[in-house]
């Protein structure tokens, strides 16, 4: 029984993980968008 309750929680665990990865990487798709709108005087800086 101790089994199934742990195997639950590590779902929720999963699939938080899995809502935090799918919104980093929209983050990161964003920021990149944004990077290349400004690559012209960004990418001076950077380097």
């Amino acid at each position: 029984m101790k089994g199934k309750h742990r195997t639950k929680r590590c779902d929720r665990i999963l699939s938080l993980a899995e809502a935090n990865r799918v919104f980093f990487e929209q983050m990161r798709r964003r920021d990149a968008e944004e990077e290349s709108k400004d690559s012209t005087h960004e990418k001076g800086e950077n380097q």
